[in-house]
């Protein structure tokens, strides 16, 4: 993982433009492409990335669900649609299932992260660094015997 970040927020719909800015913060680069699920379509976070320089494959509808309602009339949204519509947009997306839904799953299982143990936005924030640092490490050195200390 090159950025991690917390919120207090309900919504993560500005989470891929905070990804964003948080991976250029961290790298010192800015990536040159994200994979987004169905919850970030929103023309404000294409518009966003494409100002940044960030080539962005994001779905429109939930995987295995078809479109519902007529086609978008936002330019961004139109943009992306065409982009996912192409061989090359749909094996781009399709690599997001493999790369982004197994970290969560490595932080569960192999960390043993489920829940935070701090309390207050800046020691859960400091929490869930230190456990994706943990992650990092460990894919690293994936030789390394891991036992979890439980209290």
């Amino acid at each position: 993982m090159v950025a991690a970040w917390t919120s207090q927020s309900a919504s993560d719909g500005k989470a891929p433009v905070r990804s964003v800015e948080e991976a250029s913060a961290s790298t010192g680069v800015a990536p040159r492409a994200v994979l987004a699920d169905a919850g970030f379509p929103s023309e404000a976070n294409l518009v966003a990335m494409e100002q940044v320089g960030v080539r962005a494959h994001v779905s429109l509808r939930r995987e295995g669900k078809p479109a519902k309602g007529a086609a978008p009339k936002a330019e961004a949204t139109m943009r992306m649609r065409r982009r996912l519509t192409t061989r090359s947009g749909r094996t781009k997306y399709a690599r997001r299932t493999h790369l982004v839904e197994p970290a969560i799953g490595w932080l569960k299982k192999v960390v043993g992260f489920r829940q935070f143990s701090l309390r207050g936005a800046a020691k859960v924030a400091g929490e869930f660094k230190l456990a994706c640092m943990a992650l990092n490490i460990r894919r690293l050195h994936p030789r390394m015997e891991w036992t979890l200390a439980t209290a």
